[in-house]
């Protein structure tokens, strides 16, 4: 859920407030879309407004994938 209920589902707020420590899932086809991840440190240089973040999914693969990219896990579910 996001850390503010006011923000709109994937709206900009919504995928800025994803941080080191979240459990969510990437919306990119082919990036393991619908795996539960970690979000478990960040990338050595982000450009743009979103930063870029390392994640590691359940079965321990890790990748870099930027914020607006990502979902929550609670809301993917639901």
């Amino acid at each position: 859920m996001p850390k503010n209920p006011n923000d709109i589902i994937n709206g900009t707020n919504y995928c800025r407030s994803i941080d080191e420590g979240d459990e969510v899932t990437s919306l990119i086809y082919g990036l393991y879309r619908g795996e539960k991840s970690k979000v478990i440190g960040y990338a050595p240089v982000s450009w743009g407004y979103f930063r870029n973040l390392l994640v590691q999914t359940d079965t321990g693969i890790k990748f870099y994938i930027y914020q607006n990219y990502l979902q929550y896990w609670e809301d993917y579910t639901s």
